[in-house]
């Protein structure tokens, strides 16, 4: 997690400010390679085959760099005043199938429910895998990307127009820099406040699950009310 901010930085401030049809595709192809392999070492201890990583990752970057191209096509007005919104959709839907993918197996399989007072696995739940599937979905793949998009190029617009930096507007330098400025403040906060939403091992009421697990019971306090889920990240 240590290299997210280096690593996201030139990927962001090329999807923000190169809107060219090759850049479009290597940067989405970029994005979309880095978040294959940030989700295999973040999930939640499944196993993957071989087989599911290249599907995954050959899913992920193609409907990534398909949703861009069309976006670029059918809205440029739209995309000329509003230009985060291109990178936004493809980074959400590619994010998307990469989670999906990746993470599949815990939705066909399940994923290793614990118990909170021992740490010794209770059983395998496939709702308790849908539940961290759908929570790292929701953390990661449409939130994140709000605040590492929206806000530079927001803020960017907002200071070149409403307050001193109007020149900036003739000098493509002095522009980028203020938006790479702009993109590392976001990803110093974005992160962490996107992870925070929900802990990486969460508690999941035991009524939740498979009935099978209703009659789950600890050594210290009978009958059990929730069990421990690794989402993952």
């Amino acid at each position: 997690m240590a290299s997210f901010v280096p690593i996201n930085v030139p990927i962001v401030l090329g999807m923000l400010t190169m809107h060219s049809t090759p850049a479009i595709v290597f940067w989405q192809w970029v994005n979309q390679s880095y978040n294959a392999v940030f989700n295999y070492c973040n999930r939640s201890g499944m196993e993957m085959s071989t087989e599911q990583q290249t599907v995954s990752y050959a899913l992920a970057t193609g409907s990534s760099c398909a949703m861009a191209l069309l976006m670029k096509r059918f809205q440029p007005e739209v995309l000329r005043k509003i230009p985060w919104v291109l990178p936004y959709i493809s980074v959400a839907t590619g994010g998307s199938a990469n989670l999906y993918f990746t993470r599949r197996s815990e939705l066909q399989n399940g994923t290793p429910i614990l118990d909170p007072d021992t740490n010794e696995q209770l059983g395998v739940s496939k709702k308790a895998g849908q539940i961290a599937f759908v929570k790292t979905w929701i953390s990661r793949t449409l939130m994140l990307p709000i605040p590492l998009l929206v806000l530079p190029s927001s803020l960017k617009k907002f200071i070149v127009e409403a307050m001193w930096f109007g020149d900036l507007r003739r000098h493509r330098r002095g522009a980028v820099s203020l938006e790479a400025f702009l993109v590392i403040l976001s990803l110093s906060f974005a992160l962490p406040a996107c992870v925070a939403l929900y802990p990486q091992k969460m508690e999941v009421s035991v009524a939740s699950l498979e009935p099978e697990f209703l009659p789950l019971r600890n050594r210290h306090s009978g009958r059990m009310s929730h069990v421990i889920v690794n989402k993952g990240l």
